[in-house]
């Protein structure tokens, strides 16, 4: 059999510039309109055929992996060439070229992306017909995933991908490629929306992904969903789409604090927000178990602990404070301060809720120290409720 590089008369290491080069070259010389050979008009379609495949480098690509299978099949039950056998276009007699370029006169240039199936069905290339029937079945899956893709279709094309993904035997790598490609697109594509604030395009296009597939969004694109679906105000999604962000990765922390939210202000349900950061919250402590021990109260450095988990329980004392549990309230004030002991505006609010509970030695306290630390309007209630005499 004679390869399209052999058809072009190159190596099989050539650069796109010399596959460019021999394609001129050998379009020129077997042109129907200049030359006298009388298949010239066979010799040309082949050209073109080979140009069009080997200057793709996705065709290439397959191509390559196709002709590597069929060598190692064909491999024991060949004899070995002389030494100096050429191909047709070369030296050979002009019967053997004849005869060999009109087995390649069956195949025709079908288009974009069209590469194994050429050889499937038109010629006997392929000495074994199971692999001949496997490349055939990967290839076609390949090629409807690529046409949904350029449809902007993509759930039919990751569908499509995903179901085959464990039958691809030969053409595993170029189905990764093609998976990975069309992944990258769809972020570009998320990304581009949501800084655009086109909210409800990409409202409809992840979601249609995330319930049709299983791994198709990475978190960033979950993120962006839900936050899109807040925005257009698609609250109960919008909850949907962070509890499935949080079973994803339930150490996204800044996720429990915008999925109370959702419920805060979008559902108006407080009491639902404060079970979220709750749940957020015993995750920090199973991660502060896990890294300083049973003790970790007494043994936890502030500094080592990021604003995420500070944000969960400085978030809870807000809520907390709005149904005026203020027992719990000062419970998640006094352990985010021992996150941020220097928070001026934490101590400006204990301060508030003592004195609200009728503690004013408390209150006095707190105003204290946060007037200590620039905290100017904890002066004003200082002055007007812990000085002078009646204080």
């Amino acid at each position: 059999m004679f390869t399209y590089y052999q058809i072009l008369e190159i190596d099989e290491k050539a650069s796109a510039r010399e596959i460019k080069r021999a394609y001129k070259r050998m379009a020129k010389k077997y042109h129907p309109d200049v030359s006298n050979h009388e298949n010239a008009e066979e010799y040309f379609k082949l050209i073109i055929t080979a140009y069009n495949n080997l200057s793709n480098e996705t065709q290439r690509e397959l191509y390559d992996a196709w002709l590597f299978q069929e060598r190692s099949t064909t491999k024991k039950k060949r004899a070995p060439l002389p030494k100096n056998y050429q191909p047709a276009y070369s030296n050979a007699s002009k019967k053997r070229e004849d005869r060999e370029v009109m087995r390649w006169g069956m195949v025709s240039v079908i288009g974009f992306f069209f590469l194994v199936i050429t050889f499937i069905g038109v010629n006997n290339y392929l000495k074994d017909k199971k692999v001949e029937e496997q490349i055939a079945y990967e290839y076609s899956f390949l090629q409807k995933a690529q046409r949904a893709a350029q449809l902007n279709d993509y759930v039919t094309a990751f569908q499509i991908l995903e179901s085959v993904e464990y039958d691809m035997q030969y053409l595993y790598t170029q189905h990764r490629k093609l998976y990975d490609s069309l992944h990258s697109v769809l972020k570009n594509t998320s990304l581009q929306l949501f800084e655009d604030k086109e909210y409800t395009s990409l409202h409809y296009l992840l979601t249609e992904l995330r319930d049709s597939s299983n791994n198709v969004l990475t978190e960033q694109m979950l993120w962006q969903l839900a936050l899109s679906q807040f925005n257009i105000q698609e609250y109960n999604n919008s909850a949907k789409t962070f509890r499935s962000l949080i079973t994803k990765n339930k150490w996204n922390y800044d996720a429990y604090a915008a999925y109370s939210e959702v419920y805060s202000s979008g559902l108006n349900s407080p009491e639902k927000a404060i079970d979220i950061l709750t749940e957020g919250v015993l995750v920090t402590t199973e991660e502060y178990t896990t890294t300083y021990g049973a003790a970790y109260a007494v043994i936890l450095n502030g500094e080592d602990i990021p604003n995420t988990h500070f944000n969960l329980y400085y978030l809870r004392a807000r809520l907390l404070l709005k149904l005026d549990r203020h027992k719990e309230v000062i419970r998640d004030l006094n352990w985010a301060l021992r996150l941020r002991p220097n928070n001026e505006k934490l101590h400006h609010i204990l301060g508030n809720v003592y004195s609200e509970i009728g503690e004013k030695d408390k209150a006095c306290e707190s105003w204290v120290e946060a007037e200590r630390l620039g905290h100017i309007p904890s002066s004003t209630m200082l002055y007007k409720f812990c000085a002078g005499p009646n204080s």
